[in-house]
């Protein structure tokens, strides 16, 4: 549809959910703005209840506002630094067991998958979203264990195991506890690392060894890939 405007003719197109009028640059969101942020909103208990489902249960209360997330990550600091390394493709969290990796790791991938929801077409905003199944969000939260128990109890000829296939693809993944499962060759912690740093993708690894360390049970490859760019932050001491 053509309007004339004060500037002159000017293509519009309506909103789909309210009938407000769009200007042509608009037109493929076919919803306006306020319609598409009306949305989001709406979608968020929605989104928080379905990533806490992908979460295990004791680590569904760690979140940015939690007061018990000061408690358990030692040096407080790190969770600020951590929170401000949005620009980092990966951000890796090394330290001791009982340093508060996994629950700062967890508040900061709620967070990001939460943001993400934003990066949806805005067409797939219009208010038909009405259960949480029916949401889906492209982030994950798995161990290096899962991963490599994934693997081997899957059906040889029937592909790769869907979890393994997911880690490699979802938008965010949170890797936790990288290296405790497996060792150095062919694995399926390696293949996710591999594909994840091949095509950019967003990753969160919490792990208890150095560089030197993964590269004894994943290879050199590996254990560059996780460390390459990524924002690295030590909590408490480091496992030498």
């Amino acid at each position: 549809m053509t309007i004339v405007s004060p500037y002159g003719l000017t293509p519009f197109s309506t909103c789909r959910v309210c009938g407000a009028e769009m200007a042509d640059g608009s037109r493929s969101l076919r919803q306006c703005q306020g319609c598409a942020d009306a949305a989001t909103l709406a979608r968020m208990p929605l989104a928080r209840r379905k990533l806490d489902r992908l979460t295990p249960a004791r680590y569904r209360w760690a979140t940015r506002e939690a007061p018990e997330l000061a408690a358990r990550v030692q040096p407080v600091s790190a969770i600020a630094r951590a929170f401000a390394a949005r620009t980092s493709l990966s951000l890796v969290l090394s330290g001791p067991a009982g340093a508060g990796k996994t629950a700062l790791a967890r508040a900061v991938w709620f967070e990001r998958a939460l943001a993400r929801i934003d990066c949806v077409r805005r067409d797939d905003f219009i208010a038909t979203w009405q259960e949480e199944d029916s949401f889906h969000v492209r982030a994950l939260f798995a161990t290096a264990h899962d991963l490599a128990k994934a693997r081997r109890e899957h059906r040889l000829g029937d592909g790769e195991a869907p979890l393994v296939d997911d880690a490699m693809t979802v938008d965010l993944l949170l890797l936790d506890e990288l290296g405790a499962d497996s060792t150095r060759g062919d694995d399926a912690v390696g293949e996710v690392v591999h594909q994840r740093h091949a095509h950019e993708r967003p990753t969160i690894y919490t792990t208890a060894f150095s560089l030197d360390e993964l590269a004894e049970r994943h290879g050199d490859g590996v254990a560059r890939r996780v460390f390459e760019g990524a924002t690295v932050i030590t909590l408490g001491s480091v496992k030498r």
